[in-house]
């Protein structure tokens, strides 16, 4: 089982090279020294960012260091626009279920130090307007290590692929815990999936922000990947998010 924080065990399998301009609200995190990527995340305003809880809360003794990087295909590219983190919101009731490294509303708001200025290239993503349905298409993208990575720790180009929602009550029959009905899970097919480091990263459907990605069992190996659905916490993010 692969759970959520690692990027060294992070895959987007069966996956295809993206464009940044096809998906401008992503987002990575990397710990500056060394530049490894840490985490992935959304853009919901020109302050905030939105991300798994996990990714920071066991990295909150390193986040003076740490640069969310905007507008780049590229996960190890240091000439890009970088920000630093001012502050992190992490939803109150956010913990860790078992000794697995399984958390509970998983999700965080990050306040940057400056200001994003939309191009293209970077640039927010709208939340969502409805709750997760299952059989909707939807698309998973982000920078972890892939099958074809030739060494590399993450992938150094942006992947994405091809995902269906399940929603929570589809998505229990499938994964061995109980799943909240604040959670979703996403399948392809055997050979399409992320594994543990994508955290973060998002689940896009209908052009709007599903889902936090949180973790998965295995990689890509026909087990359903679990996230946090975004829109059971638009009154949390609200609160902290700068329109």
């Amino acid at each position: 089982m692969n759970y959520g924080i690692s990027a060294k065990k992070s895959r987007i399998f069966g996956g295809s090279n993206a464009l940044i301009s096809d998906f401008p609200h992503l987002v990575n995190i990397r710990i500056s020294s060394g530049n490894e990527l840490l985490c992935g995340g959304s853009i919901i305003s020109r302050w905030n960012v939105l991300t798994a809880a996990h990714c920071l809360s066991i990295s909150l003794h390193v986040l003076p260091s740490l640069r969310v990087y905007t507008g780049t295909t590229s996960s190890v590219d240091v000439s890009g626009n970088w920000f630093r983190i001012e502050h992190v919101y992490f939803h109150p009731e956010f913990r860790l279920l078992d000794d697995n490294g399984i958390y509970s509303h998983d999700i965080a708001v990050i306040k940057l130090d400056s200001m994003i200025q939309f191009t293209q290239y970077q640039n927010k993503i709208p939340l969502p307007t409805r709750r997760p349905r299952s059989e909707n298409l939807a698309v998973i993208a982000g920078w972890g290590l892939t099958e074809n990575s030739y060494g590399y720790l993450t992938s150094p180009h942006l992947k994405k692929g091809p995902a269906i929602i399940l929603n929570s009550t589809d998505c229990a029959q499938h994964v061995p815990l109980d799943v909240l009905n604040t959670q979703f899970c996403t399948f392809y097919s055997i050979g399409k999936g992320i594994c543990a480091g994508d955290g973060g990263g998002s689940v896009v459907s209908n052009g709007e922000l599903y889902g936090v990605i949180s973790f998965s069992y295995g990689c890509a190996q026909g087990t359903p990947d679990v996230h946090t659905a975004v829109y059971y916490y638009l009154d949390f993010i609200r609160t902290h998010m700068i329109e």
